[in-house]
């Protein structure tokens, strides 16, 4: 819920937009598009662990490095927005202005951005530095700790949801 009540502004900048170079239906139309997807994606990382993620990836065919790269990406959002967190309140602390015009705020960010950017190359050297102590990428074969497999709850939600995506399709196709 967090993450759609941020949408309402771009929502609105969104409907605006459409309804004012289209029409009200396209711009509803785009709005719920909108909505459905961060809904979707938030759901889906909420309720999957980026390990089970990133071994079904790899059981689809996309290579093991790639698929590391995404889990990793997806670990380090919730890192970094508490990184980020961090670093505005000891800037506040010191006595940063965040809340005064939006050309100062912009002004204001660079003591925010340059510690975070810091950080982020160092965090980032001290895991591929784990990686290599670790001998990533030395075996040509991976091994897995545990394997996925579908069971009949997933064959419901999949069957479920292209039945849902051809509905949708089908009152796209016949209100244009």
């Amino acid at each position: 819920m967090k993450t759609l009540k941020g949408l309402i502004l771009l929502s609105v900048f969104i409907f605006l937009v459409n309804w004012w170079y289209v029409d009200a239906f396209y711009a509803a139309s785009m709005v719920s598009l909108l909505i459905t997807l961060v809904a979707s994606l938030s759901l889906f990382f909420l309720t999957t662990s980026p390990d089970d993620l990133s071994l079904a990836l790899v059981k689809l065919g996309l290579p093991y490095e790639l698929a590391l790269e995404l889990s990793m990406a997806i670990r380090f959002v919730p890192t970094l927005a508490r990184e980020a967190q961090l670093i505005i309140d000891a800037q506040r602390a010191r006595g940063l202005d965040l809340e005064t015009g939006f050309i100062k705020r912009l002004r204001n960010l660079i003591p925010i951005l340059i510690p975070l950017v810091i950080n982020t190359v160092r965090r980032s050297y001290r895991v591929a530095e784990a990686m290599e102590s670790r001998a990533f990428g030395a075996s040509p074969k991976r091994t897995w700790l545990f394997d996925l497999k579908f069971r009949g709850v997933d064959y419901l939600v999949t069957i479920s949801s292209f039945a849902l995506l051809a509905l949708s399709f089908f009152l796209v196709y016949r209100f244009l």
